[in-house]
């Protein structure tokens, strides 16, 4: 069985807020690279895993 995943306004909020540090702090153009990985992989993450085990 799996389930819907759906992120709260709180939630987007803050990955919004993560990136944004992510950003502020990058110095390089793989830095930024690294900023959109991380938030994929996160979201991507939360997503498999609460669709199976909520």
């Amino acid at each position: 069985m799996s389930y819907a995943v759906e992120f709260t306004p709180g939630a987007e909020d803050f990955l919004v807020q993560l990136y944004e540090f992510l950003l502020d702090r990058s110095e390089t153009l793989e830095d930024l690279d690294v900023a959109d990985e991380a938030l994929k992989v996160i979201r991507q993450a939360a997503l498999s895993h609460l669709s199976t085990t909520p």
